[in-house]
């Protein structure tokens, strides 16, 4: 049986009370010297085809990086990402609070096994969705911010996260083109609410200290290609110039 949606709640309401706290001093030591880039959006806004065309780019343009770029995703493959694959799919029942713990337990087991690992050997990390997802799909279904933020809170915070960002009818046609098999939010109503969400987040975030950008990728991908390598350069080039600024564990 499929999660059936509560009332909808206006997304501007659902972050309106959330309260921008300073993040204090951070001790944690680095996590190493790689990047981590990460691809956020609703579903069908173009996150493998960008991924895979950054992973290209950097490959050809960054040298010293050339053997040392991985493309990951969440959900995982591991014991957490395939209870969530289930539950995405419809084909297993799981509460939205129970959906959020899962989505939280298996980016942390992601983290641990691969994301850190991989920037500690400096390695450029590409990942295909991240916390944000979380903060998003977790918060239409009426979950508190605060909670998913503080389920989320010791997640490495990336160098730049990057929004995809298409109108939800865009984005519905690619999936029902693309895939075979119904999806917990493969409608329309759900899709809007979620890009919604997204970039509330955006802001949200950005006013919290991180780097995040918004792509319209209903352009030619050519040109949407263009900007994200314009913001990742940007990024690098200003973490090169200032290596205080490096990555830490929130």
């Amino acid at each position: 049986m499929a999660h059936v949606f509560t009332d909808p709640v206006p997304i501007r309401k659902i972050f309106k009370g959330f309260a921008i706290r300073p993040q204090g001093k951070d001790l944690s030591a680095p996590v190493g010297r790689g990047w981590l880039f990460v691809l956020e959006g609703i579903d069908g806004a173009g996150h493998t085809t960008h991924a895979s065309l950054l992973k290209e780019w950097l490959e050809k343009n960054v040298p010293d990086y050339q053997y040392k770029i991985l493309i990951t995703s969440e959900p995982t493959n591991g014991p957490f990402g395939a209870i969530l694959r289930l539950a995405i799919q419809g084909r297993i029942q799981l509460s939205p609070e129970a959906m959020a713990l899962a989505f939280a337990a298996d980016r942390m087991d992601h983290i641990k096994t691969v994301i850190e690992p991989k920037l500690k050997e400096g390695y450029i990390v590409i990942c295909d969705r991240y916390y944000h997802s979380s903060l998003a799909y977790q918060s239409v279904e009426g979950i508190d911010i605060r909670w998913l933020m503080q389920i989320n809170a010791r997640c490495i915070k990336p160098d730049l996260t990057i929004i995809l960002d298409a109108p939800a009818e865009v984005c519905l046609r690619r999936i029902l083109r693309d895939r075979p098999h119904w999806e917990l939010y493969t409608e329309l109503s759900k899709l809007e609410r979620v890009r919604e969400a997204f970039l509330e987040i955006a802001k949200m975030l950005r006013k919290r200290g991180e780097r995040i950008v918004v792509v319209r990728t209903d352009q030619e991908i050519e040109k949407a290609h263009e900007e994200i390598v314009k913001h990742v350069k940007s990024i690098m080039e200003e973490l090169r110039k200032h290596p205080t600024l490096e990555r830490f564990l929130p």
